[in-house]
């Protein structure tokens, strides 16, 4: 097992153990978490694959002016995970808690820029679905009498 130790500030954990454990010591707010190295590669294998589509998608967004407004977000978000995956693999190599606590520092700001990019995806549908109740209202009071010729059917076609 390898062992992840970084100094928390703000953290209050009960101290608890099993085969992965997190223990803290009150005096100098230390705490540690164990993983097992498959585990770690395996967490940044997936996280780098969700970077790279976050930015991926993001690419595609910016195409159009408007949804610009979530995808720019989406990529920042993908290449803060991404950077955050490259701690991580550095810390695997070298043991240095230093980039763990970097990894974490960094996981932080993309579950930030993630979250935000949500709130804009949700305010862009609502958005986006009054404009189109709108339209439908508008073309429903402002097309019938021109479909129909304001008149009602009287009359069978072809007869």
């Amino acid at each position: 097992m390898d062992s992840i130790t970084s100094e928390s500030e703000n953290h209050d954990i009960e101290s608890y153990s099993n085969e992965n454990h997190i223990t803290e010591t009150n005096n100098n707010k230390n705490y540690s978490i164990e993983f097992t190295l498959p585990e770690l590669n395996n967490l940044a294998g997936w996280a780098t694959f969700v970077a790279i589509m976050d930015i991926v998608a993001g690419a595609l967004c910016s195409i159009g002016i408007i949804t610009a407004v979530f995808g720019i977000p989406m990529i920042i978000s993908g290449v803060r995970l991404l950077s955050a995956t490259d701690e991580m693999k550095k810390y695997i190599a070298s043991k240095d808690n230093k980039s763990i606590f970097e990894t974490f520092v960094k996981m932080n700001q993309y579950f930030k820029v993630k979250g935000i990019t949500i709130i804009i995806r949700i305010t862009f549908s609502i958005v986006i679905f009054i404009l189109y109740i709108l339209l439908l209202i508008y073309l429903y009071n402002n097309m019938m009498p021109i479909m129909f010729n304001e008149q009602p059917f009287t009359q069978m076609p072809f007869q």
